[in-house]
């Protein structure tokens, strides 16, 4: 009869018992000399970014949005033009255009909080953009039928129906 053998770390294993109870030998230790450790803080998850918005840690919760917006990352860049449109930091002030165009970016990808705010931008007298009602109810209307409730109370107060076109 044959036997099988599996591998583990380059130690060759009689059977499966064998396998699961191998051990590194000793001339395999691992080398860590070149390991490079990054000076950079660990970047908190995003909700523990919104968890310091709400309490008011702006410089943490913006190195938050700020990592997660440049990765890709839809609620980020929510967050990081909402940062940029409403100047929370010093050092960020001046960057609404920055700011105005990532909140689009995330209400044309869904985010519904996003999509207000843009529709308050296209109201603001701040913005370069010309009052543009058809614009303006259309981002209002995109985030009340995703149950934005700011949008659906502001919709009825204009007499708009959320469901017409």
């Amino acid at each position: 009869m044959d036997m099988e053998y599996g591998y583990f770390a380059d130690v060759k294993c009689k059977n499966e018992e064998d396998n699961n109870n191998a051990y590194l030998v000793p001339d395999k230790v691992l080398d860590l000399a070149d390991l490079e450790i990054p000076d950079d803080p660990i970047i908190p998850s995003l909700d523990e970014g919104i968890i310091s918005f709400k309490m008011k840690q702006h410089k943490e919760a913006w190195k938050c949005f700020d990592y997660h917006a440049s990765n890709g990352n839809t609620t980020a860049k929510y967050w990081k033009g909402r940062y940029l449109w409403d100047g929370y930091l010093d050092n960020i002030k001046g960057r609404k255009e920055e700011g105005k165009a990532l909140l689009k970016e995330a209400a044309d990808e869904g985010i519904p909080d996003a999509q207000l705010r843009y529709a308050f931008i296209l109201l603001s007298a701040l913005t370069k953009i010309p009052k543009d009602e058809d614009k303006r109810i259309k981002w209002l209307r995109m985030a009340a039928l995703r149950n934005n409730t700011k949008a659906i109370d502001l919709l009825k107060q204009i007499g708009i129906n959320i469901y017409e076109l």
